[in-house]
């Protein structure tokens, strides 16, 4: 038992300082096209197996800043969302004290990104230490959560706090709001109306004790209630014997896990590693294969920058291909095709039977189906956050005309998801003036 929480808090001190979303493409850098449409890096031949995830070539995206900089000692855990105004990541840096709070940067296009001149935007009470921010928005405010520590080295919790634009952040008088700490990833389910927290902890499985991710769910963000364990680690000596830095996304049905992993043997295999499993019931329970651990590792570390560990960090999904965000000397992403994430779909490529036209839009749009949709048809518009904004159904072969303007959008991009004949895919849509 002590080998195992020495091991456990082991991993947890070489995630803090080396650790959620988003993709574009910078202009005049190589691989852009003429509408500055990303265009994944093709390295060359390599012995790791990234399970068909393509690591942007000018990685890492973002790193420590200069050396007058609240972050100049460098970044740590990090938390990336897409929003229709711009990109905001909430971050903690890793200069000794630095860490009482988090900087804010912004960006056009998810590459590159301008700090906020008055960072730390964020400072807890002076005898509070905290990293690991997870941030949504609910149409209103800014929610985040995050792990909070006492200044006497214990574990306080996890903590939350409100803010009407990103910057000026209320802590809640409730905090912390979960008596343990540790990392976590948070998300929207809009169908139970509850927020669901997958929070980093330990279980035990027979006698063992096994590192796990609790479930919690909560109504206002500050009153939670656990929901039990609905993934555990693999098996002592297995790649994920212990797992940190969950990162969760919904899309296509499923809810998507990535999680970092690694052995308690001072990860002997030179990797620390980031995992995928999936979920079709919002996370009450994973699609896990016991005996076949490895099969959920995806994504590993290349020397340089990346070192022998990298940690998940967040996901992006734009209707096509899915994108990670992830940390080690710094942030970097990788991208890959959405349906090789996806092991539910059955159709090789059904979003090209779908076109959204016209798009960019300034007004209503068409969505066409290459054929005869001969069946009824649903349509739910959502924000980069997840939010509901509209939902139509449409009758067999009847013509399916979206207005985003009818209920005053402000511009950027959305996701229209498309329920036909039990399928369901998702197209990104772009609002401009």
């Amino acid at each position: 038992m002590i080998r195992f929480l020495l091991n456990f808090m082991i991993l947890i001190l070489l995630v803090i300082p080396l650790i959620s979303v988003t993709h574009a493409c910078p202009k005049g850098k190589p691989g852009c096209g003429d509408d500055d449409t990303f265009t994944p890096f093709k390295g060359g031949e390599t012995a790791i197996d990234n399970g068909n995830w393509e690591k942007y070539e000018f990685n890492p995206v973002f790193t420590k800043g200069d050396s007058a900089s609240w972050d100049a000692a460098g970044v740590t855990c990090f938390c990336v969302r897409h929003f229709p105004h711009s990109y905001m990541m909430w971050y903690t840096a890793s200069a000794p004290g630095a860490n009482k709070g988090f900087g804010l940067a912004t960006s056009e296009d998810g590459i590159n990104w301008e700090r906020h001149p008055d960072n730390p935007v964020m400072v807890p009470d002076t005898s509070v230490t905290v990293w690991g921010p997870e941030v949504l928005y609910n149409g209103e405010r800014y929610d985040m959560w995050y792990v909070s520590r006492g200044m006497d080295g214990e574990m306080d919790g996890i903590s939350h706090a409100t803010s009407e634009d990103g910057v000026e952040w209320v802590q809640s008088e409730e905090n912390p709001v979960i008596d343990h700490g540790g990392c976590m990833a948070v998300i929207w389910d809009p169908n139970a109306e509850v927020y669901r927290m997958f929070l980093q902890h330990t279980t035990r499985v027979g006698r063992q004790p096994r590192s796990a991710f609790e479930l919690l769910t909560s109504e206002d963000g500050d009153e939670w209630n656990s929901r039990g364990f609905p993934f555990i680690t693999g098996p002592p000596g297995n790649w994920d014997e212990i797992t940190a830095a969950p990162s969760v996304a919904y899309y296509e049905d499923q809810l998507h896990l990535w999680y970092t992993g690694a052995d308690t043997m001072g990860n002997r295999r030179g990797q620390i590693a980031i995992g995928h499993v999936t979920s079709d019931d919002w996370g009450n329970t994973f699609n896990t294969n016991e005996r076949e651990r490895t099969e959920h590792r995806e994504l590993r570390p290349e020397g340089g920058w990346e070192g022998n560990g990298i940690y998940s960090s967040g996901i992006d999904y734009d209707g096509e291909n899915v994108y990670i965000w992830y940390a080690a000397r710094g942030f970097g992403y990788a991208s890959r095709p959405e349906n090789s994430v996806n092991p539910k779909s059955e159709v090789q490529n059904p979003l090209n039977l779908w076109s959204i036209s016209p798009n960019p839009t300034s007004g209503p749009v068409k969505l066409s189906y290459l054929g005869t949709m001969d069946a009824p048809v649903s349509v739910r518009m959502f924000d980069m956050n997840g939010r509901e904004l509209l939902k139509r159904t449409y009758a067999a072969n009847e013509a399916i005309r979206v207005n985003p303007t009818e209920i005053s959008l402000p511009i950027g991009q959305y996701v229209l998801s498309v329920n036909a004949r039990g399928k369901e895919i998702q197209k990104r849509m772009v609002l401009v003036k």
